[in-house]
């Protein structure tokens, strides 16, 4: 790094070791920075995860040694609002609540809007990572319970992951002699995604875990009404997405019927979604978290 050049802030894209050390090591160089960190995700406990549990834990004190690294930071990002709970039940274990600020993501929100309507055909989307944690292992029980009340009910399955967890996937769907309902359209590159989204009528989710949610947002700007399990980090969407009991495969299917047969249902929470959505683009997000970095970078005493 250039000596001559004068930094207002030092800021890691990540909580791994791996991204703070570095950032750290510089602060050091460069005493008058700012050290801000930010945290996109809070894993929680091994058992109450899904996954596998040797991996879980590994991830899991991972992540508590490096927030032992945040007390060298004047400041860390967490997601959401300050109604939060990770400020309360982690973080705030491990540093001084006056150096917790609260982000928000975004979503391409202009772009989004931008593009074509097209066709729809496909009753339903799935898009994201084939992690356990982000429910691709509810698809299959979730849409056999779903064609049992619309036999062609078709669902597009966007993403990826390892080999094996693909495989797997793609087992079930075999297995369950869902081929015909299941379209598996893998990872998409970015200039094509929102059109394959707004080819569906409704967006699925069925995470047991979020930092916050970007494909659901982007989802919602594409028009698509939303079915998820209820988690903590979709409290900032209110009542613009439906909500069902985590993991309870037999309701979120009900409901996934219950809005694909009623069009006046979906138009209400297209339009829900779009406006909350609009709220979320980028440009917003970024003059709000740079507000946050202008009063520390002024502030002399931290």
């Amino acid at each position: 790094v250039n000596d001559d050049i004068k930094f207002d802030v030092i800021y890691p894209s990540s909580d791994y070791f791996f991204d703070l050390i570095p950032a750290i090591m510089l602060k050091r160089k460069f005493k008058l920075a700012k050290l801000v960190g930010i945290i996109h995700h809070h894993l929680d406990l091994p058992w109450r995860r899904r996954g596998n549990i040797a991996q879980n834990t590994l991830l899991f004190i991972s992540q508590r040694l490096d927030f032992l690294l945040f007390k060298f930071f004047n400041l860390v990002f967490v997601p959401g609002n300050r109604e939060g709970g990770l400020i309360k039940g982690v973080l705030g274990n491990y540093i001084s609540e006056n150096k917790i600020a609260f982000f928000k993501n975004g979503v391409e929100y202009r772009k989004i809007n931008s593009l074509a309507e097209v066709e729809k055909r496909f009753d339903a989307c799935f898009l994201g990572g084939f992690r356990q944690s982000k429910g691709v292992l509810d698809i299959v029980p979730v849409w056999r319970e779903v064609v049992k009340s619309l036999p062609e009910a078709k669902i597009l399955v966007i993403g990826g992951g390892t080999s094996s967890s693909e495989s797997l996937v793609r087992r079930m769907v075999e297995e369950a002699k869902l081929l015909r309902n299941v379209t598996y359209a893998g990872v998409l590159p970015s200039e094509s995604l929102f059109s394959f989204v707004k080819a569906c009528r409704i967006f699925v989710s069925l995470s047991y875990e979020e930092g916050w949610g970007i494909a659901l947002l982007e989802a919602l700007s594409c028009g698509l009404p939303a079915v998820v399990y209820d988690l903590p980090a979709y409290d900032i969407f209110g009542n613009a997405i439906l909500r069902v009991k985590l993991g309870d495969i037999k309701m979120i299917s009900h409901k996934i019927v219950e809005i694909i047969n009623d069009q006046s249902m979906i138009n209400k929470y297209r339009i829900l979604g779009r406006e909350l959505s609009a709220n979320f683009d980028w440009e917003i997000a970024a003059r709000e978290e740079m507000k946050v970095l202008e009063r520390i970078i002024d502030d002399k005493t931290s």
